[in-house]
C-alpha cells in the first residue's frame, strides 16, 4: 500500500509538463522511482518509517513550543508571571528538543543493527 501511494505520488509530482515536450524534452522519472521506492515491506522498513515520522512530528512541535515561549516572553515583557510561564515553555521544548535528538541517533543505531 505504500509503495503503490509513494508511486502515485511520484507519478504526479513529476509528470511530463506539455511545455516541456514542445520543446523535445522528455524528462525520465525512473531515477526518482527508484531513489524512493521500497520494494517489499518487511517489519524494518516499516519500523523506519513509523519512527521516522514520529521523531519528525514531535521535532516540529517542540519547534513550535519553543518559538511560541519566545513570542510569550517578548510579549509578556513586564509582567513576572508571563514572562515565568514562557521561561518554563521554553525550558521544556529545549529539553524535548535535546530528548528528540537523543531518540534519532539511539533510533538510528537500532535501525542499522536491524538491517545487516
Amino acid at each position: 500500500m505504500v509503495y503503490k501511494i509513494t508511486n502515485y505520488l511520484i507519478d504526479f509530482a513529476s509528470a511530463a509538463n506539455p511545455i516541456d515536450d514542445i520543446n523535445g524534452i522528455n524528462p525520465s522519472n525512473t531515477k526518482l522511482k527508484e531513489s524512493f521506492a521500497v520494494n517489499e515491506i518487511t517489519p524494518t522498513n516499516l519500523a523506519s518509517l513509523i519512527y521516522k515520522t514520529v521523531l519528525s512530528i514531535a521535532g516540529v512541535v517542540f519547534l513550535l513550543m519553543l518559538l511560541f515561549g519566545a513570542f510569550s516572553y517578548l510579549l509578556g515583557a513586564g509582567n513576572e508571571e508571563k514572562t515565568g510561564k514562557a521561561k518554563k515553555l521554553m525550558v521544556d521544548a529545549v529539553i524535548g528538543v535535546a530528548l528528540t535528538a537523543s531518540a534519532y541517533g539511539i533510533g538510528q543505531f537500532v535501525l542499522n543493527l536491524l538491517s545487516t
